[in-house]
Order: structure tokens, then C-alpha cells, then sequence
């Protein structure tokens, strides 16, 4: 009897022991999920990622991303959905971009960038400039067009030499950003309490 009990109690604690090796501790999981392989291809919400917050670009590109839980982002892709809705589009995709375009302007493509509010007006901007460089570099002429609806606003983005020089240097920065081995420090933005990160950057 003393035998058996021995036994039995020697292969509950391999089997807990099993149990604990098996298991994933709480912090293990998010050190695995810092270290994962990044996204390192640039896209136009990387660029407006990078004016808007580095820290977020950091995030996304290595896939920790609450969007999906978070309204806002759901209210901005409806409200995108059902904004301009009349006007007749094409999604166009050229390299690791997706883009709307709405017709031809005075024989320019014009590329459609909307947003639901102007807080996000210059990031924006430069995602749209994004866009119209991509074009350009594919021998297109083509203009961009940042929508505001809710404010009844529509501004004509050209992509001008000073800009085009900026942009430049964004994209040779993005991957630097992305490959430090933390995120960038908190900084706070005018538009930090509408982001889904906020309860991750500041609790």
C-alpha cells in the first residue's frame, strides 16, 4: 500500500510538472509576441503611422493591434463605407497599397484619402502623398484628394518637390523604427484618447 501510494503520488507530481513545462507564464507570451518577425513592408498607414505616432508604428508592424476591439476604429470604417457613397470608385493596388480612386481630373488620377476627423489631417497628408508618389513612380499623373466629410472638407493634395523630400526621408526612417528592439517612448498627441493603444501606453 505504502508502495503504490509513493508511485502514485511520484507520477502526480511528474505529470504537474509536465503541466507547468506546458504551460505559457503570462509574460513568456508577450516577450514571444515583441520578438516576433515584423511587417516590414511599407504601406501608406505606416507613413501616417510614422507623422502620427512612432510608437504605433512600432505596434503594428509587430502585429500587437487592438483595433478590432476598439469603436472608434469600427465607427471610422462604417462611416468610410457610407461616405460617398454615390460617387462611383475603384480600389486600385500597386505594391503594398490600397487606395480608392474616384475619375480622371484634368488628365490626373485622382486618389481618395478619407478621414473621419481633421485631427488626423497631417498624417493623413502624408499617407495620401504616399499614394500619389507610388503612382508617379509607376509614370502615372495623378493628384489625391483628403475627404472629411463629417466637416464637409475636400483638400487637393499635390505632391511638391519640399514634400516629395520629406516623404523620402519617412521611408528610409519607417525601417528603423519598426527594427528597434522596444517600442519608441509614450509621447502625448492631441488625438492619443481616440487611439486603441491609449489604455496600453498609459496604464
Amino acid at each position: 500500500m505504502g508502495v503504490n501510494l509513493m508511485s502514485r503520488q511520484v507520477r502526480q507530481r511528474d505529470s504537474n510538472e509536465r503541466d507547468e513545462h506546458s504551460q505559457v507564464h503570462p509574460d513568456q507570451g508577450k516577450r514571444e509576441l515583441m520578438l516576433s518577425r515584423p511587417e516590414t513592408r511599407i504601406t501608406g498607414l505606416f507613413v501616417q503611422y510614422y507623422v502620427a505616432c512612432k510608437r504605433e508604428l512600432w505596434l503594428q508592424a509587430h502585429h500587437i493591434d487592438f483595433h478590432d476591439l476598439d469603436e472608434n476604429i469600427l465607427l471610422g470604417r462604417l462611416f468610410h463605407e457610407q461616405s460617398y457613397a454615390y460617387m462611383p470608385r475603384k480600389e486600385l493596388r500597386l505594391e503594398n497599397a490600397v487606395f480608392d480612386v474616384l475619375d480622371i481630373n484634368d488628365g490626373d488620377l485622382v486618389v481618395l484619402e478619407m478621414k473621419k476627423s481633421a485631427k488626423m489631417e497631417i498624417p493623413a497628408r502624408y499617407q495620401l502623398l504616399y499614394y500619389v508618389w507610388l503612382l508617379r513612380q509607376a509614370g502615372l499623373r495623378v493628384m489625391g484628394v483628403l475627404a472629411i466629410p463629417k466637416q464637409k472638407k475636400r483638400i487637393k493634395v499635390h505632391l511638391t518637390k519640399e514634400e516629395e523630400k520629406r516623404l523620402i526621408s519617412i521611408l528610409d526612417d519607417i525601417p528603423r523604427i519598426i527594427q528597434l528592439p522596444r517600442p519608441p517612448p509614450v509621447e502625448k498627441k492631441p488625438y492619443c484618447k481616440g487611439c486603441s493603444f491609449y489604455y496600453f501606453c498609459f496604464t
